[in-house]
């Protein structure tokens, strides 16, 4: 007679709150797909399915304002580490170049001193049901879409924030 195998298994939720023994396997019952576990990360590592494609979150459109957090709620209850965001610039009036409708990813925050500016850290803060970016203390600064590689500061109300999950 054959031998069967069965692995632990239990919902997406269930697993959100396990932290299986350091190469153990379960099964995801929710995501028809394999975990495997380190003995630290609540959740495991979800193994991708040969029939899985990235999905994609795309937010509302946000109005930059200087020196302040703007904070999408996404409520999909994702893991953080096994997904990353990113926020782009949508041009909503013709400004550094740009047209109505053409995005710029190449932009950080800036201070002002004088007409000198300084970068700030770009990025994005993702959380299980938020994603967040900071505008500089002054405004943003992003490459001229001439090509020429000269940074100009936008004006803040030609801009809209959109951010993306990929989960």
């Amino acid at each position: 007679m054959s031998r069967q195998i069965q692995f632990r298994r239990g919902t997406a939720d269930e697993h959100k709150n396990f932290t299986g023994a350091d190469g153990e396997i379960t099964v995801d019952t929710t995501n028809k797909t394999l975990r495997v576990h380190d003995g630290v990360t609540a959740g495991g590592i979800m193994l991708a399915r040969a029939d899985a494609a990235f999905k994609v979150w795309i937010s509302p459109e946000f109005q930059p304002t200087s020196a302040t957090r703007t904070i999408a709620t996404h409520n999909l209850g994702l893991n953080p580490l096994h997904s990353w965001g990113d926020v782009l610039l949508k041009c909503v009036s013709d400004d550094a170049g740009y047209s109505v409708g053409e995005y710029c990813s190449n932009w950080t925050p800036s201070g002002q001193n004088g007409n000198l500016a300084f970068p700030i850290s770009h990025g994005v803060t993702l959380t299980e049901n938020t994603i967040e970016t900071t505008t500089g203390t002054s405004t943003i600064a992003a490459l001229k879409k001439d090509g020429s590689n000269e940074y100009a500061f936008l004006n803040l109300a030609c801009w809209r924030y959109v951010f993306r999950i990929f989960y």
